[in-house]
């Protein structure tokens, strides 16, 4: 488990995620949210960090997910993630159409990847992830989960 360097992450920055067995997985960070980073992580698995020059940035291995940057990339504390590269000119998508839920039955909420909220419409079925950060396990076992189901 190796240390970060206390890195502050910005949009567009380019992770790698080390899954261990010499395989990285890819991520780009979309937004900054109250309780973490939304990332959007790719489908595209390396045997090395610097597979990131191969990512095809219109395949997603999945729908964006919340990380708890604090302790990834300032703390330290668990994973071994890294900033490979900086797009300062990057700007998530507008028409980005991910949602998180939080509050009780009684009265949910929805939160955007931009942070904007509004009232779950009671006639909504949906499901919608929780808005919690996941840290290196949990990011590593999404990622383990739809590997395999895309096989």
């Amino acid at each position: 488990m190796g240390k970060q360097k206390k890195i502050k992450l910005e949009n567009g920055d380019i992770l790698s995620i080390d899954l261990g067995n010499n395989e990285y997985a890819f991520a780009r960070v979309l937004s900054k949210l109250s309780i973490g980073h939304c990332i959007e992580i790719f489908n595209h698995i390396g045997d090395n960090p610097n597979e990131y020059l191969n990512i095809n940035y219109d395949s997603r291995l999945l729908q964006p997910q919340i990380i708890d940057s604090h302790s990834l990339f300032w703390l330290g504390k668990e994973g071994n993630w890294d900033v490979k590269d900086k797009n300062k000119n990057f700007i998530p998508p507008e028409n980005e159409t991910t949602k998180f839920e939080y509050g009780d039955q009684s009265n949910p909420t929805l939160i955007d990847i931009f942070g904007n909220k509004e009232e779950k419409d009671s006639t909504d079925d949906n499901r919608y992830p929780p808005y919690i950060p996941k840290g290196d396990v949990q990011i590593k076992k999404i990622i383990k989960f739809w590997r395999a189901k895309k096989e």
